[in-house]
């Protein structure tokens, strides 16, 4: 081993008072200190949440090339559509990140303060490969060869100083350090676990879940969140590739250079989602386009629309509450039944005679063009 390829301790930049750093820090503390579900419905909210999931996967795999959109893998998901070799693995890769978002948010259910530590990275990472060909690790644990790193000059230290490297950035995250730098500690750790690139291959998705596990840690309130942090690196890669490399020297200036980018990212991003919280802003830039757009496309029939706009003027309807649409008592019924079949209607709570619009329906596809048209993302 080489002393260029010694292990690389690590340690929060020097942060100047009057630095943009300091401004980035002190707006999202702002942010941090607010609930993060304020009036909307807890109906809408967690169905909102798991769209977002599914938006954070798709992101993070076309970060790594893959060329399916948001709409596209909704409407897979929704329709179970076949297709062929290629597309399969494309969609087993976000349906594996899926996977990684769904264990990161069982350790939060099961205990907030999960340890983030070599056993929880190893299992990221086996999650988001396995499976995949083109796409995934045959190595079970850290690399045992030099690499590349795509788009990047920056050669990641020898196979030998993997492990001391990733001992040292498990040390790093969890220091205990003053909250004020939560948020820079997780800028650091996100670029530093790139740097050291620990896997053959999947390590982008791993960092970008890695990242989202730390959000999840100080944002997270109840399980009341709804947090997207790869739409920062997602809607300019370029410049996501670029501000990673600008980190690569170590150096104080270049290391906060990569936090202001990150957290001017994540600062917009945290404004934009905020929107969510706001019942009427959901009910009128969003659910309501759904349907019209559904609606304007052929995807739902009048009927439909009229028994949907009802449960998204009253969140939680009852039959009651459209029987003025139906004939009888009886059609209504028949009608609730159907539309619950067809999963644009679901129970608010499983045998509940009150029901909710649900997302995860046909329109599922629309709904993504509508968070697209609202800024949410950018593909």
């Amino acid at each position: 081993m080489g002393m260029d390829d010694l292990p690389e301790k690590i340690d929060l930049p020097y942060i100047q008072f009057d630095s943009l750093t300091t401004d980035y820090i002190l707006a999202l503390e702002d942010l941090r200190g607010k609930t993060l579900r304020g009036n909307t419905p807890p109906v809408w909210f967690f169905q909102l949440k798991n769209s977002f999931m599914i938006m954070e996967s798709v992101l993070s795999s076309r970060i790594e090339g893959n060329h399916t959109t948001i709409a596209e893998y909704a409407g897979k998901v929704t329709m179970r559509e076949q297709g062929n070799k290629l597309v399969q693995e494309d969609l087993l890769e976000i349906q594996n990140i899926e996977s990684g978002i769904s264990f990161i948010e069982q350790a939060y259910k099961d205990n907030f303060d999960f340890p983030i530590d070599e056993e929880f990275v190893l299992k990221l990472h086996s999650l988001v490969v396995q499976s995949l060909l083109r796409e995934g690790d045959e190595t079970k644990g850290y690399r045992e060869i030099h690499v590349q790193i795509q788009n990047s000059n920056h050669e990641p230290p020898g196979p030998e100083s993997v492990r001391g490297n990733m001992n040292f950035l498990f040390e790093f995250i969890n220091r205990k350090t003053s909250i004020k730098y939560d948020l820079v500690k997780i800028a650091v750790a996100h670029h530093r676990f790139v740097w050291i690139h620990p896997f053959a291959n999947g390590n982008g998705r791993t960092a970008r879940l890695l990242t989202y596990a730390m959000l999840l840690k100080i944002f997270a309130f109840n399980n009341s969140h709804i947090i997207n942090p790869t739409a920062i690196f997602c809607s300019d890669r370029k410049k996501y590739y670029e501000m990673l490399s600008v980190a690569d020297s170590l150096d104080n200036d270049s290391v906060c250079k990569w936090c202001d980018y990150m957290l001017d990212g994540l600062l917009q991003e945290l404004k934009k989602i905020d929107q969510l919280t706001d019942v009427e802003y959901v009910k009128n830039r969003v659910l309501l386009p759904m349907i019209d757009l559904g609606l304007h496309n052929m995807q739902i029939t009048e009927e439909a629309y009229n028994v949907l706009k009802v449960a998204i003027q009253k969140p939680e309807m009852q039959a009651s509450d459209v029987a003025h649409l139906f004939k009888s008592k009886y059609e209504t019924s028949r009608k609730i039944k159907s539309f619950i079949e067809a999963k644009f209607l679901m129970p608010v709570t499983e045998g509940s005679r009150k029901y909710c619009i649900n997302l995860k329906s046909p329109l599922l596809g629309t709904h993504f063009l509508i968070l697209g048209k609202e800024g949410f993302f950018k593909e």
